[in-house]
């Protein structure tokens, strides 16, 4: 569900960001929000962590865009930029995770479609044209001719017909690339430069879909399959770039493709410098080790405010995005089976505080998962309150309580404990269940919480071994939730937390075969309702994200878009 990227830039330059970055910062153990007044008996609230005035114009984002854009592109340079993760895999047929897209996606690996990062508009990667008849079920894509695999062999049609084979067989390990693309019936190649799609039904989503889909080499995966293929790590592709080199826990390096088909890349070398501790990379860019960090945080931020020397060396791009964080809950556990007590969690997070003190007010608190001004998203549902007396209650007439006197409540002998694992990447989720767990300890709730490594974390998630996890999702502005919450989604998708509803499987299904917009997005603010009364997730941010990027490079593709950053189309100055 992110925004073109031109819109994107329009509500960046319309949008005040803050200055001060300091926030509200968490100081040694947090006091109690409520005390007792002993001459009334009433709730005192304790002053409440408050942002500070929005005093910059993020004009500013557009001068910076101005000044990356400026200048002679030139050929040369290596851009060496920090990945927090050392990924499983570069295929992303097998896991569409965001840094195996980010890494090889439209880089390496190319698809028949792709939104043009300034408009958002679909034009041809692979396909250099396509039709479909009048109720959108039947899609015939030309192909681009003398376009070249990366060992020089040449493309066609058969690369495209084999990857759905793959894609689409019943024991297929592409789940959700699978799943998003359910409604191709049929498949087939026509002459030496087409394929035609036949739907089962219309799909409102299905070039976005496509967007999602590289197409991989028939002369390399045909007699072994796609699920433990050598090339899932050494990908061979037809993009601007082409894999070199990948030392493990270190580096992944792509080199130019000079025979590639469209507009060459322009930069020699691509690295991307493994650093799973950002607080190291942070050390690293200042040193001039790395030259673009994609997210800093608010310490690192306030730190850049501050240095003379880094804010001459470096740009500071502060942008919203149209991305979710929230907390989830796997309803397989009997402690969150409940709407209620979901309802009650969410309802003990101080969003507010956390707004401020973690995020440096550098994020916005939402109520569900599409982004602000977005049709579908209800203007009308607003984010539960921090309102812990409400939450007590809740609580209480779903019998928990404290019946032997331990501080921690309980039901049927069970106490109320359970584990939040958080990944070790993430440090602001790691503050925020600092704040969380001493609030929850204050109502008699015991939250143990165990940092994992992002590749234990995310198999933990998949095989929905945990409790409450934290996650944020890179959306685009429209998006297929059928991986997240639709019940066939739970073996193999994205659905986590175990969600299985009747209605929202309905809705889901209908917003996929409807192509009427308004249709479409009234069912997703039914959507948003629903979620919103079941809370299977506690939303939590909207954030802004901050990038810095050496001055040494420029380009248009250094400025944030719908696709990340384009390396194709930045340069060295």
């Amino acid at each position: 569900m992110r925004p073109t990227s031109a819109s994107l830039v329009r509500t960046t330059v319309s949008l005040l960001v803050c200055a001060s970055v300091a926030g509200c910062p968490v100081e040694g153990k947090r006091k109690k929000r409520v005390e007792r007044d002993a001459g009334t008996g009433k709730g005192l609230v304790a002053k409440a962590c408050a942002c500070p005035p929005l005093s910059r114009d993020a004009g500013e984002l557009a001068e910076v865009t101005a000044e990356l854009a400026a200048g002679d592109p030139v050929t040369g340079g290596t851009l060496r930029i920090h990945a927090e993760v050392d990924p499983p895999s570069l295929n992303p047929v097998l896991r569409p995770d965001a840094w195996i897209v980010r890494i090889a996606l439209h880089d390496v690996l190319e698809t028949l479609v792709v939104r043009e990062a300034g408009t958002g508009r679909f034009e041809g990667q692979l396909a250099r044209s396509w039709t479909t008849n009048e109720d959108g079920t039947l899609w015939t894509f030309e192909l681009k001719k003398d376009v070249r695999w990366h060992d020089g062999k040449p493309f066609g049609p058969r690369d495209v017909i084999h990857t759905l084979d793959m894609v689409m067989a019943p024991d297929s390990t592409a789940v959700s690339v699978k799943a998003s693309l359910e409604e191709i019936a049929h498949w087939e190649a026509r002459g030496e430069d087409e394929v035609v799609l036949t739907l089962s039904r219309p799909s409102s989503l299905f070039l976005q879909h496509l967007e999602g889909l590289p197409i991989l080499p028939r002369h390399l995966y045909v007699e072994s399959g796609i699920t433990d293929h050598p090339a899932n790590r050494a990908p061979v592709g037809t993009g601007p770039f082409r894999f070199s080199a990948w030392i493990e826990g270190k580096e992944i390096v792509l080199a130019r493709n000079d025979g590639y088909h469209g507009r060459k890349a322009l930069l020699d070398e691509v690295r991307y410098v493994i650093v799973k501790d950002r607080n190291v990379a942070f050390q690293m860019l200042r040193r001039g080790d790395i030259d673009l960090m994609p997210r800093i945080n608010v310490d690192q931020l306030a730190e850049y405010e501050n240095d003379a020397s880094l804010k001459k060396r470096f740009w500071r791009l502060t942008y919203p995005t149209a991305d979710i964080s929230f907390l989830m809950y796997n309803q397989d556990n009997p402690l969150f089976a409940s709407e209620k007590v979901r309802q009650a969690m969410t309802m003990l997070l101080d969003r507010d505080r956390i707004r401020c003190s973690v995020h440096g007010c550098l994020a916005r608190v939402i109520s569900g998962p599409f982004p602000l001004g977005h049709p579908a998203n209800d203007p009308e549902v607003k984010p539960w309150p921090y309102d812990p007396a409400a939450a007590d209650r809740l609580l209480a007439s779903q019998g928990f309580e404290d019946t032997d006197g331990d501080t921690v409540l309980d039901r049927d002998g069970r106490p109320f404990r359970f584990t939040f694992i958080i990944p070790t990447q993430s440090d602001s989720i790691q503050r925020m269940g600092t704040i969380y767990q001493e609030e929850l300890a204050s109502h008699g709730i015991a939250m143990d919480i165990k940092l994992l490594d992002w590749s234990t974390y995310i198999e933990r998630c998949r095989a929905h071994d945990f409790d409450m996890g934290a996650m944020s999702y890179q959306m685009e502005w429209d998006n297929d939730l059928t991986g997240i919450f639709h019940s066939r989604s739970i073996d193999g998708g994205q659905n986590f937390i175990s969600m299985k509803d009747d209605g929202v499987d309905y809705i889901l299904d209908r917003v996929r075969r409807s192509m009427d917009e308004d249709e479409r997005n009234a069912l997703l603010r039914d959507l948003h309702d629903i979620l919103h009364r079941q809370q299977p997730y506690t939303f939590c941010f909207s954030p802004m994200e901050t990038t810095l990027v050496s001055r040494s490079f420029g380009g248009p593709g250094l400025v944030p878009s719908l696709r990340w950053f384009q390396e194709s189309a930045v340069f060295a100055r």
